[in-house]
């Protein structure tokens, strides 16, 4: 019996012929290097905070400038020459609005704009180190107290870069200073729009007292112009919560989106860490790697009371340049019988003679980012031979029964493995020609995108 393997990652060869290697003679496991590695040793953390009390306070000072329009166009001698039916759309509009603003808010902080004479208004640097709620999943007890010393610094104002590297933390105060000056723009259309309603209310009171019939036209486009810039301000808070609520979305999975911080942001952040860290960085600091480091940050939002904070955790490496080899038992013919052998890791990381068995995959990356959570303490005697080319008097061999042919998909290369129990024809077919080949001997064949 003849058994014959190869692998193929996808459809199109450079060259069909040259991509069969003859693997007839291997120690049962065969060692794939998937390329450079980076071990992790421990986290930095971005953090910034959103507080979303002011927009509490500015809807209700909103609500209030409604309630007056209203009392304003529904007031009985007014009305006999304003019919408040001519500015009923407008109030219909500014109601919707004000509804999607509500559902934002329960969304973000359920049940706080209902009671606001309830609400917390304390000092939110002083007490954010207290009881948090955690939106993206459980704490560990390390991480949880981490998390509680970083937020207690921002209470004693320790804004030096070089006493938050030491803690391996940073405040994006950037991010915080351009959602505020959000609110305060907000805040100062809102003044704008006290004065305009207070003049149209004082000039309403002259025309009460006086000979209303003049001012007929010119309240009702000073009233709709009121209820216009009303609308946009409510539109305004709508479009920033908006861009709240999207950014607890992307936490709850765990995904850093530009809601939270913007790729620009992220790079100018990373700048100001950069030389602390030296080599040690994931990747080399440049614009183009930017979405790289996307994929490496992992997400973490806490509500406390009206503020969300949110903690990008950035991995910071070893300086040591690691090859990452991924084992996979292959069957070998001794005396007749069959055998391969099962790697206690499959998984290694390899740099000179540092070997590193891992439980699990690297995040693919270039080059793999290696947590320092997938270590393991596991005897990798076997492995070290086999990566070394040595004599594998350490691996155990396991007997195989081979049977029918079949074709078997490796997910954690791509790649597809067939196994051949008889001799048999594979036609390849490439992008200029076709190729029969009779498989006799063990092949691995590699395929290239």
């Amino acid at each position: 019996m003849q058994l014959i393997y190869f692998f193929m990652s996808c459809f199109i060869l450079a060259d069909c012929r040259n991509s069969i290697i003859n693997i007839t003679e291997n120690p049962g496991v065969l060692p794939i290097n998937l390329g450079p590695a980076r071990l992790q040793r421990s986290t930095h953390t971005f953090l910034h905070y959103y507080d979303l009390e002011p927009i509490y306070q500015e809807i209700e000072e909103l609500d209030s400038h409604h309630n007056i329009l209203n009392e304003l166009i529904r007031n009985k001698t007014f009305g006999e020459f304003l019919n408040p039916e001519d500015l009923d759309n407008y109030n219909k509009a500014t109601l919707h609005i004000r509804k999607l603003l509500q559902d934002k808010l329960d969304g973000i902080t359920p049940g706080k704009l209902d009671k606001p004479n309830k609400r917390n208004r304390r000092s939110f640097l002083r007490n954010i180190g207290s009881t948090i709620k955690l939106i993206t999943g459980n704490l560990d007890e390390d991480d949880g107290e981490r998390i509680n010393d970083m937020l207690k610094q921002l209470s004693i104002n320790q804004d030096l870069i070089l006493d938050q590297i030491k803690g391996q933390y940073s405040v994006s105060h950037k991010i915080i200073e351009d959602f505020n000056n959000t609110v305060q723009n907000i805040l100062h259309n809102e003044r704008t729009l006290k004065t305009h309603l207070e003049l149209i209310t004082n000039t309403t009171q002259h025309v009460l007292d006086v000979s209303f019939l003049a001012y007929d036209k010119a309240h009702l486009l000073a009233i709709k112009d009121t209820y216009n810039q009303l609308i946009i301000i409510y539109n305004s808070l709508l479009s920033l919560l908006q861009d709240v609520e999207n950014s607890l979305t992307f936490c709850k999975i765990k995904t850093l989106h530009p809601s939270i911080i913007t790729p620009g942001e992220l790079f100018t952040e990373l700048q100001k860490i950069s030389h602390h860290y030296n080599q040690e960085l994931p990747l080399e600091l440049n614009y183009k790697n930017i979405f790289q480091f996307e994929k490496l940050i992992e997400v973490d939002c806490h509500i406390e009371d009206t503020k969300i904070v949110y903690l990008l955790h950035l991995p910071i490496n070893f300086q040591i340049e690691f090859e990452l080899y991924y084992l996979l038992p292959l069957p070998t013919f001794i005396e007749s019988n069959y055998f391969t052998v099962i790697p206690t890791s499959r998984y290694i990381l390899k740099s000179n003679n540092i070997i590193k068995p891992l439980t699990g995959r690297c995040n693919p990356n270039k080059p793999h980012q290696c947590s320092s959570h997938l270590l393991s303490n596991s005897n990798v005697k076997c492995e070290t031979q086999i990566l070394n080319k040595e004599q594998t008097s350490d691996c155990q061999l396991i007997k195989l029964e081979i049977g029918e042919n079949k074709l078997e998909l490796l997910a954690d290369i791509n790649q597809f493995l067939a196994v051949f129990s008889s001799k048999d024809t594979l036609t390849f077919r490439c992008e200029e020609n076709t190729e029969i080949e009779n498989l006799v001997k063990y092949f691995i064949r590699k395929m290239s995108l």
